[in-house]
């Protein structure tokens, strides 16, 4: 069994997300902020990260920057889960070290293949 974080402001998305992700049977542990986030990473080790870009207390961006600068999370996924659907918002994303950029609203059946995908399932 695997660890997943899902990192998202919005308590609705949130749930929709751990309920999608449900059928996969992993833990989910969740974030309501970037700061939140971090300290999650920390205490929980995930081995894979859903990221929400626009977070108060430290954008999806700033934390993915930190995680990827931090040894023990190297081989740590992430995955950007975002309104923001520009081609230079995925760009930018996949060039901090994201392992995948999925905009939203998603497609639950894209997510749970993308995380599956990801972590060699």
């Amino acid at each position: 069994m695997k660890t997943i974080l899902v990192a998202e402001d919005d308590s609705v998305t949130r749930m929709l997300i751990e309920k999608a992700l449900a059928p996969l049977g992993h833990t989910i542990v969740t974030a309501e902020n970037g700061k939140e986030a971090l300290e999650q990473a920390e205490r929980h080790h995930p081995d894979l990260v859903l990221l929400d870009v626009l977070m108060p207390q430290g954008h999806g961006y700033s934390v993915c920057r930190t995680l990827r600068e931090r040894p023990e999370f190297t081989g740590l996924k992430i995955v950007f889960l975002s309104s923001k659907a520009y081609q230079a918002d995925r760009n930018q994303g996949m060039a901090l070290g994201a392992d995948a950029f999925i905009t939203k609203p998603f497609n639950v059946n894209e997510l749970r293949s993308t995380i599956s995908t990801l972590l060699g399932e």
